[in-house]
């Protein structure tokens, strides 16, 4: 198997690219537009459903050009930042799914990452002409939780943190991040995690990897709570003091519960920003809505999440191109005023 060898963040044009990334919030510092719900994107084009074990991985096997597709919707409605279809995809799912090998299995986290920057790399060719003001989107790689890959909702409970250790918990993650990292992502995105001792574990695991930088975004029950009944503040608290986590806050969650998540940790976030990207619609593998959101003034929710401190805003389930054209209309009109 075969790796760019890659340290991350250590040339200009990477650091120029992420402006902002790992320094101090400031009132001036711009914000970055992610992407959207990259799985449910796929359900819509029937490509996948929620069903399949591998979700928004499966075209990784199937038909990668497809998701290549959704990453150029996102990127062309005004994404800074896109991240690669590997929330739902682990060793244990291409195994048990299809009969992979680990080392092909592996690979498959190269290949989502290569097709996320090929779409960059043709969209940029298009388009870096029409906005000469706009910086060239960069990848994330996609960390997503264990919970994800046990394909029982897990991520969306956290209960595995009663039985997990934190040693059992890096194992696990250990051998994703390494093949993020060395496929050449400019981030990591630790994403919808829904307790706390799993945080620690993937802060942990980064320092085995000291040149590269992460945010980390957990899954909440409500405007006070991750999953698994931490509260959303000591989440913040144990993972902040890293050097490693550019960004910290919640995704795959009621927009409606953002603003007073964010009022919570004020006080422990110290200089960092905030990450935020929730849904616009939720439900569970076995067809069980959890709820569809109403935001009836996106511009005035968005605007909130700025002003106490968020500098990456996006979308998550169920959130469409649109979606993230009409936050991109929000945070180009903030940038500018800076």
């Amino acid at each position: 198997m075969m790796f760019r060898s890659l340290k991350l963040f250590t040339s200009s044009t990477a650091v120029l690219r992420l402006a902002g990334l790992g320094c101090k919030i400031q009132r001036t510092m711009s914000v970055k537009i992610l992407d959207g719900g990259l799985g449910s994107e796929l359900q819509y084009t029937g490509v996948i459903s929620l069903e399949d074990e591998l979700w928004s991985a499966r075209p990784l096997i199937t038909g990668p050009h497809l998701i290549k597709n959704v990453h150029k919707s996102f990127l062309e409605s005004g994404a800074d930042i896109i991240t690669t279809a590997t929330y739902q995809a682990s060793i244990q799912g291409f195994t048990e799914s299809v009969g992979m090998s680990r080392e092909d299995a592996l690979e498959l986290f190269a290949l989502a990452t290569r097709v996320a920057m090929e779409a960059v790399e043709e969209f940029w060719a298009e388009n870096k002409d029409k906005d000469p003001g706009r910086q060239k989107p960069v990848v994330a790689g996609s960390l997503g939780p264990y919970g994800a890959s046990q394909h029982d909702s897990s991520e969306y409970s956290g209960v595995y943190a009663d039985t997990k250790t934190k040693e059992e918990l890096k194992e696990w993650h250990g051998p994703h991040l390494e093949a993020l990292v060395r496929s050449g992502v400019e981030l990591i995105a630790v994403e919808t995690i829904p307790c706390q001792i799993e945080a620690e574990a993937v802060v942990e695991l980064l320092k085995d990897f000291p040149d590269t930088k992460a945010w980390l975004s957990y899954s909440v029950k409500d405007n006070q709570h991750i999953w698994h009944g931490e509260t959303f503040v000591d989440g913040v608290r144990a993972v902040v003091d890293s050097e490693q986590i550019v960004a910290v806050g919640c995704n795959c969650c009621n927009p409606s519960n953002v603003a007073s998540l964010l009022e919570r940790a004020e006080s422990v976030v110290g200089d960092k920003p905030f990450v935020v990207y929730p849904d616009k619609r939720k439900e569970f593998f076995d067809g069980r809505k959890l709820g569809e959101y109403q935001v009836p003034d996106l511009e005035r929710l968005v605007t909130s999440w700025i002003e106490l401190g968020a500098r990456y805003v996006g979308g998550c389930c169920h959130t469409r191109p649109e979606d993230i054209r009409q936050i991109a209309e929000v945070v180009r009109k903030y940038n500018s005023s800076l």
